[in-house]
């Protein structure tokens, strides 16, 4: 569904539960397709590979993937504008990317990428897998480096604290998280222990969280574009 998204020309974000049956190795496997895919989309993009670029052996879901690897998180690489809507007649979206090393350069092509991924720790709790135990702070904490190292392709990776609870989600921006989500207010397809479905924060809060982290608090809209306020007048940058 992703891969079509992108060809559409649909931005889309993943998600990943681990913490219950899973295996640290299909953790690893699952985040490798992942980068593969974001490579492909990328790639389509106009982004050129790395000449020292990792690819994993024994990944069948990945083996029909032929596109270079490319990196996002090195020095100079710059990351890809938010889509618009093409101009009556063309098809699909519109970006503008300038390929990494060069600045100056950018090229109109169609196609959407991955924005983010969400990691998700499993909460057994009044499920049929109540007997396991769920992933502890530090695996929690390993996992969001582990996938910043591993997706080095994705612009974002999010602490979603409505799972991770606020101050965890503090910490996890250390670990290479660089999103915490909103404000939300009804979370009801989980919920962190001992919380019910109405689970909401101010935005203060949130500033306040990600100053004392060490970290300049930047509001953004769903598609990763800076929002500006002036009084009750907003905009979008991007």
């Amino acid at each position: 569904m992703h891969l079509v998204a992108h060809e559409l020309g649909l931005n889309s974000n993943c998600t990943m539960l681990y913490g219950h049956v899973d295996k640290q190795e299909e953790r690893l496997r699952h985040m490798e397709i992942l980068r593969r895919s974001q490579d492909q989309a990328l790639h389509r993009l106009g982004y050129e590979g790395d000449e020292d670029g990792y690819i994993a052996k024994d990944i069948p879901e990945s083996k029909q993937i032929t596109a270079p690897v490319i990196t996002l998180s090195k020095v100079g690489a710059i990351l890809p504008s938010v889509p618009r809507l093409a101009e009556p007649g063309s098809c699909g979206l519109d970006h503008q990317v300038n390929k990494p090393g060069s600045a100056s350069r950018a090229t109109q092509v169609s196609g959407g990428y991955y924005q983010t991924i969400t990691p998700l720790p499993f909460f057994p709790d009044g499920s049929a897998l109540e007997h396991l135990p769920g992933p502890a702070g530090l695996e929690n904490l390993r996992t969001i480096a582990v996938t910043r190292l591993m997706l080095d392709n994705f612009p974002h990776v999010k602490a979603f604290w409505i799972m991770q609870t606020l101050p965890m989600a503090q910490v996890m921006l250390e670990s290479g998280a660089d999103d915490i989500d909103g404000t939300v207010v009804w979370y009801d397809i989980t919920k962190a222990v001992g919380e019910g479905t109405h689970q909401e924060t101010t935005e203060l809060d949130l500033i306040r969280a990600i100053s004392e982290a060490g970290y300049e608090p930047v509001e953004r809209d769903t598609l990763y574009r800076r929002v500006v306020r002036d009084g009750r007048e907003w905009r979008v940058e991007g």
